[in-house]
Order: C-alpha cells, then sequence, then structure tokens
C-alpha cells in the first residue's frame, strides 16, 4: 500500500480531507490495526474503521480538525514529535499506551509527499505478556538446572556436539563450558566404550524416549572413571529426534564395590558392614533377604533383624509376580538396573534405584543389591520436563515470529508463527542462513550485525517472504543471549518493547529505596535496644554488688548486736539509758533484716516450690523499701484478709514480682502524699494480692506496647522494659 493512496496534493489551496477510493476505503476499513492520516498542518485526512472504534471518534466529527485536539494527550505529544521528523523525510517507530482502551500499541510513521503524515497502529499487548513469562520460565529453567548434583549435558543427536552442561559437568571433565560447547561427547569417552554408548542412544525412539548407560570416561585428572547416564531424547512434531538431554552420576565405587565383592568374601563382608549405602542379599529363588547392612536398616526403618525375615514384596510396591520376575532376571544377568518404589516401616513410600548382580558367598550364588534414594531426583527430573514443556509452549502460542539464531547467523528453532510467516516447515528452517527469508538479506544481516555489536536492536524494519511470494512487513526486535559463562550464544529474534522493562527497573530501584529506609529505620531500633540491653546489664552488675555487701555489712553487724544484747542483760543503766539501748538492738534488728532481704532478692532462684506466708513476704519487702517510701512522702496503707492460708509457691521468685510491683508504684507516685494500697484477700481456694497506687498511671496509648521488649516509659536509669521472667 502506497502512501499516494491516502492523500491528494493541496499545494494550491487549504488542506481538506482527501476522497479515499471506494475500494482502498473497503480494504482499509477491514484491517484490525488502526491507520490514520493527516497532513503538513496536522490536520486529519483520513481514519479507519479501527481508528474509530479503538480512539472512539467519529470519522465525519473529526475529519480536518488538528489531531492533537481529538486524540489522548500521551499520544498528541510523540505524534507530533513523528511530524517534526517527517518533514526532514524520517520515519518513526514507538510503543505506546492507548489508556482509553488500556491496550499497548506499536506505532509506525511515515511521511508524507507534499507534507503530512501515514500512521499505522498495531496491538502489541498479548505478545509483551507472553514474552514476559517467557523469560520467567526460561529463569525458572536454568535455575533449577544449575542447582541439580548431577552431571548434565545435552548434545545434537548427529555430531554429539554439546549445546548445554552444567556447572558439575565442568568441574567432573576439568574443562570450561567454552572449551565443551561444540564439542563432541565421544572425546570424553574410552574408545572401547564409545561404540556400547552409540548403540544404546540409536535405541531411543518417541515410543521408549530414555535409555540408560553405563560407560567409562575419562575425568578432569585423565583418571577413568565409571558413570551411569540417562539419556532423554526430544522430538519435534514429526517425531524426529532433535536433541539428547544426558543426566548422569558417577558410579565408580559402585562398580569398583562390585569388583571387590566378587573378588573376596571376606572384604566383602567388611564393605557389606560398614558402607554407607544401602544393601540387600537376597535368595533369587523365595525373594527373602538373607542379610542387610546398618544402611539399610536406617533407611527402611527395620531392625536388621526384623529385615531378615522379610521377603523383598513386603518393602517393594510392585506385585508379587513382577518382583519374582525381576529377581530371576537379576540372577541370571539379564538386568542389573532397577528403579522401584519401596516402602519403609513408617508406610512412607520411596523411590530407589537398585543395582543388582548374582554373587557367589560361601558357594551360594545369591543376589546382591545396592540401593539408592533417587526420590528427589525423580521430583526435580519431572520438574525440569515440565518446565521446558511450559517454556515451549510460551514458544509457541507467540502469534508473532520467533526466531533463534546462532553466532554463525544460521536458525537453530523457530515457532509455529515463523512457520505460517515464511511458508517453510520448521526442518527447511533449521540451520539455514535466516537473511534468505526476508526481502532485503542485506538489511536483515546489517540487523544481525547491530545486535552483536551492541547488544540489542528495538524495531528494525523489516518484510518477511513468503515461498509464495506474499510479503510481511515486519518489526524485528532482537537480543544477545548468553552462556553459563557470560559468552554471547546467539540471538532471540521477536517483537521487542522496552517499556515494561523500564518499568520493571523503576520498580527495582523503588524497592532498593524502601529497604534502605527500613533498614535505617531498624538500624536506630537496634541501637536503642542495645543501648537498654546495656543499661539492663549494669543493673544485674549492681544487684550483684549489692549482694556482695550486704554479705560484707552482715558480720560486723552481727558483732554490734552481740555487745549491744550483752549490755543489755548485764549492765545496770538508767532508764534512759536503757531505752536507747533497746533502741539501738531494735534498729540493729531492722538493719539484720534488710541485709537478709536484700540477700534473698539476689539469690539466684532454687525454682523449689514450698508453703511460704504471702503476708510476711510483703511485709518483708516493704521493711526493705520503707526508707524510700518515707523519702517520697508515700503513704502505705495495708489491707491483709485475716487467716490467710500459706500458699506452695517459689517464695523468692513470688518476693521478686511483689517487689517489682511496689517498686512501679513507687515510680508512678510521683507527686507528694501518695498513697499505695496492698490488700489481700481469699478467693475460693486461692490467695489474691492487689498492690494499687494513686500515682499518674499508664496512658491508653501506652498500653498496646507494655508487653514488647525494650519497651519502657520509665527513663533509661530507672527502666529496661525487659519484664519479669518467672
Amino acid at each position: 500500500m502506497t502512501d499516494n493512496a491516502l492523500h491528494r496534493d493541496t499545494a494550491n489551496g487549504p488542506s481538506v480531507p482527501a476522497p479515499v477510493e471506494p475500494q482502498l476505503d473497503a480494504v482499509l476499513d477491514s484491517l484490525p490495526d488502526i491507520v490514520f492520516a493527516c497532513d503538513g498542518s496536522s490536520r486529519l485526512q483520513f481514519l479507519n474503521a479501527a481508528a474509530e472504534h479503538v480512539l472512539g471518534l467519529e470519522r465525519a466529527a473529526v475529519l480536518g480538525r488538528d489531531f492533537r485536539e481529538v486524540v489522548p494527550a500521551s499520544f498528541a505529544v510523540r505524534l507530533e514529535a513523528a511530524r517534526q521528523r517527517a518533514a526532514d523525510g524520517q520515519p518513526d517507530e514507538f510503543e505506546t499506551l492507548f489508556e482509553p482502551a488500556g491496550r499497548w500499541f506499536h506505532v509506525r510513521c511515515f511521511p508524507r509527499p507534499g507534507g503530512g503524515l501515514t500512521v499505522s497502529c498495531r496491538d502489541s499487548t498479548e505478545g509483551r505478556a507472553q514474552e514476559e513469562g517467557l523469560r520467567a520460565s526460561e529463569a525458572r529453567y536454568r535455575a533449577m538446572i544449575e542447582d541439580q548434583t548431577e552431571i548434565i549435558c545435552r548434545h545434537r543427536p548427529g555430531d554429539g556436539t554439546y549445546t548445554y552442561v552444567n556447572e558439575v559437568f565442568c568441574r567432573f571433565f576439568g574443562r570450561s563450558r567454552e572449551e565443551l560447547l561444540g564439542r563432541p561427547w565421544h572425546l570424553e569417552a574410552v574408545p572401547e566404550d564409545q561404540r556400547t554408548v552409540r548403540t544404546a542412544l540409536e535405541q531411543i525412539t518417541p515410543d521408549h524416549p530414555v535409555v540408560t548407560v553405563e560407560n567409562r570416561v575419562f575425568d578432569g585428572a585423565g583418571r577413568v572413571r565409571w558413570i551411569q547416564v540417562n539419556n532423554r531424547g526430544f522430538f519435534d512434531d514429526q517425531g524426529r529426534l532433535v536433541e539428547i538431554q544426558a543426566v548422569g552420576r558417577d558410579i565408580t565405587e559402585r562398580k569398583q564395590l562390585i569388583d571387590a565383592l566378587r573378588a573376596s568374601e571376606n572384604r566383602f563382608r567388611q564393605l557389606f558392614e560398614q558402607h554407607s549405602a544401602i544393601m540387600f542379599l537376597v535368595d533369587p529363588h523365595s525373594g527373602r533377604i538373607l542379610d542387610a547392612n546398618p544402611a539399610a536398616a536406617r533407611f527402611y526403618g527395620y531392625p536388621r533383624e526384623i529385615l531378615r525375615q522379610m521377603v523383598l514384596s513386603q518393602i517393594n510396591c510392585l506385585a508379587r509376580e513382577e518382583i519374582a520376575r525381576l529377581i530371576r532376571a537379576v540372577e541370571q544377568r539379564q538386568v542389573d538396573h532397577l528403579v522401584n518404589p519401596h516402602r519403609l516401616a513408617d508406610g512412607t513410600v520411596r523411590t530407589v534405584e537398585v543395582f543388582a548382580t548374582p554373587i557367589t558367598l560361601q558357594e551360594q550364588t545369591i543376589n546382591f543389591a545396592v540401593i539408592h534414594d533417587i526420590t528427589e531426583r525423580r521430583k526435580a527430573e519431572e520438574e525440569l520436563r515440565r518446565a521446558e514443556a511450559y517454556a515451549r509452549s510460551l514458544i509457541e502460542v507467540n502469534l508473532d515470529p520467533l526466531v533463534v539464531i546462532g553466532l554463525d547467523g544460521r536458525i537453530s528453532d523457530v515457532n509455529e508463527a515463523t512457520v505460517q510467516a515464511t511458508g517453510c516447515s520448521r526442518d527447511e528452517l533449521t540451520g539455514t542462513d535466516f537473511s534468505l527469508y526476508f526481502t532485503s538479506p542485506y538489511l536483515a544481516q546489517a540487523a544481525c550485525r547491530q545486535v552483536f555489536n551492541t547488544g540489542a536492536v528495538r524495531d528494525y524494519p523489516l518484510e518477511i517472504r513468503h515461498r509464495d511470494g506474499r510479503q510481511t512487513p515486519v518489526l524485528y526486535n532482537g537480543a544477545v543471549f548468553r552462556d553459563e559463562t557470560g559468552k554471547v550464544a546467539g540471538v532471540f529474534a521477536s517483537v521487542r518493547d522496552i517499556t515494561r522493562l523500564k518499568e520493571a527497573e523503576e520498580a527495582i530501584r523503588a524497592i532498593n529505596r524502601e529497604l534502605e529506609r527500613r533498614v535505617e529505620v531498624r538500624t536506630l531500633e537496634l541501637q536503642e535496644t542495645h543501648k537498654k540491653y546495656l543499661h539492663a546489664e549494669k543493673l544485674s552488675a549492681i544487684g550483684k554488688l549489692s549482694a556482695s555487701i550486704a554479705h560484707e555489712f552482715n558480720n560486723p553487724l552481727q558483732g554490734v548486736m552481740t555487745v549491744l544484747k550483752g549490755l543489755h542483760k548485764r549492765a545496770v543503766l538508767e532508764a534512759e539509758d536503757r531505752t536507747l539501748l533497746e533502741a539501738a538492738i531494735a534498729e540493729s534488728k531492722r538493719m539484720r533484716d534488710l541485709i537478709r532481704s536484700l540477700q534473698d532478692f539476689n539469690r539466684p532462684s532454687s525454682d523449689l516450690r514450698r508453703p511460704m506466708d504471702v503476708q510476711a513476704a510483703l511485709e518483708s519487702l516493704l521493711l526493705f523499701q520503707k526508707s524510700d517510701l518515707k523519702d517520697k512522702r508515700i503513704v502505705v496503707e495495708r489491707d491483709y484478709a485475716p487467716g490467710l492460708p500459706r500458699v506452695v509457691a517459689v517464695p523468692d521468685q513470688i518476693k521478686q514480682v511483689f517487689l517489682n510491683l511496689l517498686t512501679n508504684a513507687a515510680d508512678a507516685c510521683q507527686h507528694p502524699e501518695c498513697t499505695i494500697t496492698v490488700q489481700t484477700r481469699l478467693e475460693g481456694e486461692r490467695v489474691a494480692v492487689t498492690i494499687s497506687d494513686t500515682g499518674i498511671g499508664t496512658r491508653s496509648e501506652d498500653m498496646k506496647a507494655i508487653f514488647e521488649p525494650f519497651y519502657t516509659t520509665k527513663p533509661a536509669v530507672k527502666g529496661t522494659g525487659l519484664g519479669l521472667p518467672v
């Protein structure tokens, strides 16, 4: 379609809506894409039915009007910039969101002869969502592959060259990914075993996609190692094998173990008893377990004596007939590798891998089995298969052509949309130069070179050529993809947009800013908590020091009391002197009681419950705080219930509770003549103690935080906010 079809030359007069030929009008109205045109003065000259529907315009009402008056403001700004570029003869392309429709559109703007602009808009909303899903699926798939502990690789079925290796594979063979990718697998295999491997791989079919091979390889140190490899074939829609995924494990130790068992029964018994692998000796005729090593007892949860009385059908979940058939096959050396479900003593069913062989022990042929729990590995393999199927489905359902291009510029993978766009099958496309399917191979190659040079290209205009001669205009979007080492491996080409990426980057930056803010707030909280913790440590040290001082005071006090009591008994004193002496003895006793209370308070809890007098405990604590209460001019009122029974408790812990309550009540009494009331009463079979005060109380907004660690309304020198662990 040429631009001349959408305008008329108005150089000799004012610009007016140009009539469109009826046939072209019908064609343009049938298009799903938005198409409209304006002259050099920004007046609309034409718009099709899709433009009316999406933009919410009426053709008759807007033709001849300035487009900036009728389209959304954000769209008008981008169109005005495109119009200015068109004045210089330059096209323009961009992505924009039509907010009234809530859809993303790819916009292409072309200059018109004589001035003005032709605009075509294509809905790109679905393509954006599919690409995001594809990237997320590929990331999950790659993460799961790299997390495996097995040796994992992929190779082509023809030349056997590696297309992927995981990190474990690289470490095992002592080579980097750059060295391994593109290298044929047989270079790692011992020459004598290569034919065996090839023969096994030839058995892979769509009906039997998995084969297991045991063969020898050279590891990174040049040593010969045995590996067991599960090879899974992947087929295209025509059933042709396109790739093989190999998941292997080092079985050198198992091979060495079997050889050692055959060589020496004594050595076999030592290995059997001490090896960490699960091992069974089985009677091939009855299926009875003749012996099980300690590792088997630990795994299955049965004592060895019980296992020796069991038959395989009691732990193997297969049918008895199938178990008997497999035992015979092992005895006849027809099979040595099995995968079965086994039931443990607690009823749990685990998938196990069994390596079995007949051996001669004490002149008797029995089956020897080494068992590995592969439940988690099977789950991981299944997850890998689901992830790959999911990733492939995302590629196939994309409506735009998607192509994977190698470093040599040849196609390595396409989706169904590419097949439809070119009219060529996957087999015809794979391995060919991608530029051959464009009307201008030179421009296509230039776009690909730009991707390799800059890492990406956006909205590069090209045309795909169908084999029947039809030409389809496309916007080429490409980006390089890298292997696990960070080296560029090829180009992924599709219709791309970068708006979502920018939004995601901004969201990440916002999240980082929020995280930094939260870390800063949390750091301040931890610093404040640390200060309170240090204060608590100081209080603890003061308590220990006070206990030591009390002990030092107690000895001289006992001497003073002894002298005073001796004078009271023997000395002949005047009445006034005797009164003073009795007062001195009473005060000495009070000092003794204070010292004992202080020692009891600081003495570690015995945690022994015994009968105690609640009211006597309260009195000892009131005596302990008598001086402090007097200095603060606090009045203490006692309301003790008569005849209270003794309670069974840990005395020092209960005293600690009472002391904390009395201290808190005293701290709350911040004005003179406050009253602290200590009340006891009998409630059924329990003794209730209430300590109340007429102080300032607790504010309602502080109530919800009083049980938080280190929260306190007291000054830092008085409170820690730690509460009382009892």
